[in-house]
């Protein structure tokens, strides 16, 4: 999906979540601090509900 024009990230993260379907929605900023290998894990973790949310930061490990 593409915004014509700079909407902020709030508003593009709400227009995001209305078109989005499934059972998880995984973002990342755009620093590159997120690793997308770690997409699988944190949806394990998610679903064996050994957390409500997962992340992993630049300076390492999946909290």
């Amino acid at each position: 999906m593409l915004n014509p024009r700079a909407i902020g990230k709030g508003t593009a993260l709400a227009t995001g979540f209305g078109q989005s379907s499934g059972d998880a929605i995984i973002i990342f900023d755009s620093a590159g601090s997120h690793n997308p290998r770690d997409i699988g894990l944190m949806l394990v973790i998610l679903r064996e509900g050994l957390a409500c949310r997962a992340w992993r930061t630049q300076w390492g490990g999946l909290r």
